[in-house]
Order: structure tokens, then C-alpha cells, then sequence
């Protein structure tokens, strides 16, 4: 069973970039019989092992998180059926926060160069 631990203050961080070699590295020793649970830190990565279940990379059987001492699994899609409150939801919240901020209702247009600009509010 490949155990891992979402730590956001403590766990493992890569570069968004380098999250499907860390992924693909941690899973290339699992499959070679090496005990492994890795605790990471970033949502990105915890991502990444999901897509590996949801790729058929990793059966969902195969792969436990774990969260504040909680075991989290993963179904064949990648999902999670219990997603507890703060396990990998800062961007959600930040998103949230971004789109609550006054002024968002502002109108975005394309300038002449193709970037857009926010007009009024």
C-alpha cells in the first residue's frame, strides 16, 4: 500500500512542472516492492498521484492518503468520496476570495493585443 500523507506545512513541495516526474519516481519504487509513504505538501502533488489512479497507472486499491491521521481513498476516477475541510482546498479557497473580491464584477475585454484589460468598478 502506498501511503500518502498531505502535510501542507511539512510534506514534500516541487515545482509545478515536476510534479508528474515525482510522481512517476515514487511510483517506479513502489513497483519494485520498496515500502514507500511520502508525505507532500501541495495539493498539485496530491493531484498527480490521483491522476495516476484515474490514468489505470495505480489501482485505487493500491493507494491510501492520509490526512490529520485519517485515511482518505480514491476510487477508479481519482475521487475522493469523503473530502475532509482542509485537505488540498487553499486554491478553492483563494479562487473563492478572488471571485468574492469587490471590483470582480468588472468588465474584461481583449485589447488590441490580445491581452485583456478590466474596465469600470
Amino acid at each position: 500500500m502506498l501511503k500518502v500523507t498531505y502535510d501542507p506545512e511539512n510534506g514534500s513541495v516541487v515545482p509545478d512542472s515536476g510534479v508528474p516526474a515525482f510522481v512517476e519516481y515514487v511510483l517506479s519504487d513502489y513497483r519494485c516492492d520498496i515500502k514507500y509513504a511520502v508525505s507532500v505538501g501541495s495539493e498539485v502533488l496530491i493531484n498527480g498521484f490521483r491522476l495516476a489512479v484515474c490514468r489505470a497507472e495505480l489501482d485505487p486499491d493500491e493507494i491510501v492518503f492520509i490526512f490529520k491521521g485519517e485515511e482518505l481513498v480514491v476510487n477508479a476516477e481519482g475521487r475522493l468520496p469523503v473530502w475532509p475541510r482542509g485537505f488540498c482546498d487553499l486554491t478553492t479557497h483563494q479562487l473563492s476570495e478572488l471571485l468574492d473580491y469587490k471590483g470582480s464584477l468588472r468588465r474584461v475585454t481583449p485589447n488590441s493585443k490580445g491581452r485583456y484589460e478590466h474596465h469600470g468598478g
